[in-house]
């Protein structure tokens, strides 16, 4: 800017042009001169050692005037009185979510509104009025790029509490005269990457004649970017996503006018937050009912026919199943304090409910068992279901089914007069060691009809005309019918297909063996010839309409890239979905089946995430040795600048499912790229979703295919993308992923840091150990064992070449994972120790495969991001601060 200024001086100067370049150079160097003060004035001061930061920017909103109570003289029972410092105890107005900017108001009766305002000074200065206590709010933001300590340091002559994110940290409650110093407060301070809110609430005490004032200064022992700001926008971060909304109970009533949706939007300090109900016009998306106080609320399901819905509530281990009318407001108890309640459905014409009640077997106190089967470890396996009806409204019961076997209810027919159920039974002697029958059961007569039976069974529906039943399994479900993969090879059972079941011939048609989409669920439209398929198509969540009489498939226009429920009124004109996308929160739409037109009914999170900025993303593929297009997505930062070199996290799954492009999840990669990553996502060959031949590959693969897979892919994304930093990559992947991910570390350096979560790292103990281990590996490693296939169980296993491992490897684990057993990670850890290799094992109290504890969830996250910091930013501090050197 100085050279610029330099040269026009001397053309002004000069005088060999005319009066209207002159005019222009003069109003050029006027517009400069504002833009360079413009600039220096929008540098916010960072940090060098030891130096204080005076904040000079402030939102301020007041005054409210208060008042000391009545009787505040009179001792209490704790032979005090109120004083003028406990009106600090008590909180006028809820600040726990306030993100305040400039402009934005505060309601704060019917006849008062407070407005924000901008204050630009080292020591703001409250204009009160009256002789009464008031208060006043102060907030700034403060953003760093990096994990910080610091010390804020308040002062004022006058009481104040402060907060930060929401959170009271501590109260001054003195008053100091004009002629003394102004009291002041440290507080330590913990910042991590992104913008954190503090709020300071100033009370007038009105018999201090000293300046009502506050003034705010920041320290820190090292040099840190940090900066004041005004604005509330900034990228996503863990406080944001872990308290994110989410939805349940989606449904539509029978004539399709009105859908319900629980909404529950967790908070500090345990996430228990609040939950309530909603039942919306889906024409409108106007508010038909709320219902608040539903904690307790369960499993909803609208009657058919009628504004009429069930819900259970349950307290103590005991059910209450309620059926509530909107048209009248009567609420009926249908069933009271049922012990052992579990799911239930109506009967098409709704006189009727058959629902399960689940039976123990007698405990034994010895503490010696013997185990008869495999799956006795499992604490749940003593446990039976068994059916029951409920007739409505007379609330009279029938037990149905007994035994030694579960009977588990698929559907009820049309004209009510059948149910379509399974019994599982174990067989040791075929894959996937259980066998489940299917039959009909008349409810008068309570006689029962074989239909079938297979070993890798799925879900059934009656079709409406009740001819015929829509089944949902694996390829191999009804034989070789349902199979379309190359000649000797294995299908991949957890491919789910759909076939259409004839009742009376028991003829079978495999309705997707040609079509690439693994099925999710089913749900037949309003008349026998339309069904609508929910599936994994690829990374999305798709919803497919088919045409039974031209076998027809045809892909709805919804606008989720991941639908994750859905419903249909009874005439089979409107839907009701829920789901999320790339950078997109859970949002709920109807949709019109006739027009194929979505339409927004709920966005729960649409204030929450207000000030969220989120980054771009874009699909990416590349071409594998074989000739297939593997797909796969970059994550990209908010700002992102193509110019600047940005770490690498590249993630993964490599087990039977792609990693879809879900909002949040177990690994929230807009959180990542929030934190100034660049995040890559592929989905390597054996994945559902992509068709039965590529899927196929996943079986007795265990990371043969896949590990070369993601390292040819790895190193071409970084080749073809100058912003990838090739010198700080790191990968992650949890349950198979996380035995991807210590395979990798056994094959390549590539990798300057990895997170195993929930990983495998010997495949013959996990087999033998894990919960589902024989049973996954039924179809993952189909026909081959421990005993028979050492070039799999050894040669694959993690283990057994730990001493290849050069990158620094993080393994986290559940404590009591009984999918993966923590020993999975404790076995490749030990002997990471022993070989002198960097790595770390974090274990999480309490939790199974999903860390699913709302304060636990936090802390075990912030250990795999400060974990990637350390080795891919060079940045240690947030790693240290944690588990210390």
């Amino acid at each position: 800017t100085g050279n610029i200024f330099y040269h026009i001086d001397k053309l002004l100067e000069s005088k060999n042009y005319n009066s209207l370049i002159r005019t222009l150079l003069q109003m050029l160097l006027k517009k400069l001169s504002f833009l360079a003060l413009t600039v220096l004035l929008s540098i916010k001061p960072t940090f060098s050692q030891q130096d204080t930061l005076q904040v000079s920017d402030w939102l301020i909103l007041g005054p409210v005037e208060t008042q000391l109570p009545i009787y505040h003289d009179q001792e209490n029972i704790k032979n005090k009185t109120f004083t003028f410092s406990d009106l600090l105890d008590f909180e006028p107005i809820d600040v726990t979510n306030w993100r305040p900017k400039v402009g934005s108001t505060v309601e704060w009766s019917q006849t008062k509104v407070l407005e924000w305002e901008s204050h630009q000074t080292e020591t703001p200065e409250f204009e009160t009025s009256g002789e009464n206590p008031q208060n006043f709010w102060s907030s700034f933001y403060l953003y760093t790029d990096r994990f910080a300590e610091a010390t804020l340091i308040l002062e004022s002559h006058h009481p104040f509490k402060l907060f930060v994110n929401g959170i009271e940290k501590a109260s001054k409650t003195t008053s100091e005269t004009e002629d003394t110093a102004a009291g002041s407060h440290s507080e330590k301070l913990t910042l991590t990457q992104g913008k954190h809110q503090v709020l300071v609430r100033s009370l007038f005490d009105p018999e201090n004649n000293s300046d009502f004032t506050l003034s705010a200064s920041i320290t820190t022992e090292s040099e840190l970017p940090i900066t004041v700001s005004l604005t509330s926008e900034q990228p996503l971060d863990l406080e944001i996503l872990s308290n994110r909304p989410s939805v349940s109970n989606l449904g539509i009533s029978a004539d399709g006018s009105l859908a319900s949706i629980q909404i529950h939007k967790p908070a500090p300090p345990d996430g228990s937050g609040d939950t309530w109900l909603e039942i919306l016009e889906t024409e409108t998306g106007d508010l038909f009912r709320e219902f608040k106080g539903v904690e307790n609320f369960g499993n909803l399901e609208w009657a058919p026919e009628g504004l009429k819905f069930t819900y259970t509530e349950s307290e103590d281990g005991k059910t209450t199943l309620w059926l509530s009318d909107l048209e009248n407001g009567s609420q009926q108890k249908l069933l009271t304090d049922t012990e052992n309640f579990g799911d239930y459905e109506w009967a098409p014409d709704g006189t009727f409910i058959i629902y399960s009640i689940s039976e123990e077997a007698e405990s034994d106190d010895s503490g010696v068992e013997l185990l008869g089967d495999v799956e006795a470890r499992r604490p749940w396996f003593d446990t039976r279901n068994f059916l029951y009806k409920l007739n409505v409204p007379n609330g009279t019961t029938q037990r149905l089914t007994a035994g030694s076997l579960t009977t588990s209810l698929h559907d009820i027919s049309p004209d009510g007069s059948k149910l379509l159920y399974s019994r599982a039974h174990i067989d040791y002697s075929q894959r996937p060691y259980n066998i489940s029958e299917y039959k009909l059961l008349d409810l008068e007569t309570l006689e029962t009809d074989s239909l079938f039976s297979a070993n890798f069974g799925g879900s059934g529906q009656f079709s409406p005309d009740g001819e015929s039943i829509l089944f949902t399994g694996g390829p191999s479900m009804f034989g070789d019918i349902g199979i379309n993969v190359p000649e000797g090879t294995t299908p991949n059972d957890y491919d789910y297909q759909a076939f259409l079941y004839d009742i009376n011939s028991a003829d079978v048609t495999p309705i997707t063996r040609d079509f690439a989409p693994s099925i999710d669920s089913a749900i037949w439209g309003g008349n026998s010839n339309t069904i609508y398929f929910l599936t994994t198509d690829r990374s999305f969540s798709t919803l497919y309409e088919y045409n039974v009489d031209e076998s027809q498939f045809t892909k709805l226009s919804t606008k989720l890239d991941v639908v994750s429920d859905v419903d249909i009124s009874s005439d089979g004109n409107v839907a009701v979905y829920s789901g999320t996308g790339i950078s997109q929160p859970v949002q709920v739409y109807t949709h019109d089946l006739g027009e194929d037109e979505s339409t927004l009914l709920r966005y729960p999170g649409e204030e929450h995430f207000a000030n969220v900025e989120f980054g771009d993303h874009e699909t990416w593929t590349f071409t594998n040795k074989r000739g297939t297009e593997i797909d796969g997505v970059i994550y990209y930062p908010p700002n992102f600048n193509p110019n600047q070199k940005y770490p690498v996290i590249s993630y993964y799954y490599g087990g039977t499912v792609p990693v879809n492009r879900a909002f949040g999840g177990r690994y929230p990669k807009e959180l990542y790229t929030a934190l100034g990553y660049i995040v890559y996502v592929m989905q390597p060959s054996g994945a559902i979703g992509y068709g039965q031949e590529f899927s196929a590959l996943h079986v007795n693969d265990w990371g043969k295919i896949v590990s070369g897979e993601i390292i040819s892919g790895v190193d071409k994304f970084l080749d073809e993308h100058e912003f990838a930093d090739r010198e700080n990559v790191g990968a992650i992947g949890a349950s198979y992923g996380g035995f991807m991910t210590m395979l990798l570390m056994t094959e390549t350096d590539m990798f300057d840091a990895a997170v195993s979560h929930a990983g495998i790292s010997n495949l013959a103990s996990y087999w033998g150990v894990g919960y589902w281990g024989f049973q996954y590996n039924a179809v993952a490693a189909a026909n081959s064992f421990p005993w028979s296939n050492n070039d799999l169980y050894v040669d694959q296993s993690p283990l057994y070449s730990a001493d290849q491992v050069t990158t620094p490897l993080l393994f986290v684990t559940g404590a009591v994972d009984t999918n993966v057993p923590p020993g999975e990670s404790y076995q490749m850890y030990t002997a990471l120790k022993l070989l002198g290799k960097e790595t770390a094992l974090v274990e999480v109290e309490g939790q199974d495969h999903h860390i699913l504890d709302y304060n636990k969830y936090k802390l075990w996250k912030s250990s795999i991001i400060s974990w990637f910091d350390k080795y891919l930013k060079d940045q240690p501090a947030w790693w240290k601060s944690k588990y210390g050197e």
